[in-house]
């Protein structure tokens, strides 16, 4: 948890910029896609990295349902948690997921904050050995008081275990790391969602024994800020 007067000082508009042009400098504001209950504001070239925050125009119905799907979710012995061991060529699933009660001031009834995700690595093997993920991460603060948060940030981490490792990302996709370590950074706000979905996130190896994903939420409100994070591990056989 973190806590300082400069939470609020930067400007709103600056963290939709930076999810617009540092995340896609090529993205339009005519590519934004409105669903029932969210609307998509960052899309990489080939579809498989995106971030949706929550239509506003259904916001009560919309928030009561992702605090139910975020309860079903998060679990606070869920961190860290590890997975069963997969064969070579099987596929192993991350669901799991964490949060934290919070009490932002001034005069606010606080809410949970949290982190979850959903996930899958694939295991495959020929020449090298390679571990793929896909699936979704959301962080998510399920107070009504305040409504939003000044703006939330979502730290996505993928690793691997292994010898002489290469990282191979989908093209156009901004995501910082190397070898053994690759990581996904989105900030917005105000918002009280942030939802992300990627695919192909690929490590290859001559040898590959442990996968792992950590999502971690940031919070900032006005004079306060808060974080939690889940974390889930698989292993090959």
């Amino acid at each position: 948890m973190r806590c300082g007067r400069d939470a609020h000082l930067f400007p709103r508009w600056l963290f939709v910029v930076f999810v617009v042009l540092a995340l896609n400098p090529g993205l339009a504001a005519s590519a934004a896609k409105k669903t029932e209950d969210s609307v998509l504001v960052y899309q990489s070239d080939d579809g498989s990295f995106s971030t949706y925050v929550p239509n506003e125009k259904n916001k009560l119905r919309n928030k009561d349902k992702e605090q139910h799907d975020e309860t079903e979710t998060s679990n606070p012995a869920a961190f860290p948690t590890d997975i069963a061991v997969a064969a070579i060529g099987g596929t192993d699933y991350y669901d799991t997921g964490n949060s934290i009660w919070i009490y932002p001031p001034p005069n606010y009834l606080g809410g949970a904050a949290g982190a979850s995700h959903k996930a899958s690595v694939t295991w495959d093997a020929g020449w090298s050995v390679s571990a793929s993920f896909s699936g979704e991460a959301r962080a998510v603060w399920m107070g009504n008081s305040p409504w939003n948060a000044d703006w939330i940030e979502n730290k996505i981490r993928w690793s691997v275990s292994g010898l002489n490792v290469s990282l191979s990302i989908p093209a156009g996709v901004t995501i910082t790391g190397s070898g053994k370590n690759a990581s996904w950074n989105v900030a917005y706000g105000p918002t009280w969602r942030l939802y992300n979905t990627f695919s192909n996130v690929r490590f290859s190896g001559s040898t590959l024994w442990g996968a792992a994903m950590e999502n971690t939420g940031y919070f900032y409100f006005q004079w306060y800020s808060a974080s939690v994070g889940a974390y889930s591990s698989s292993s090959r056989a």
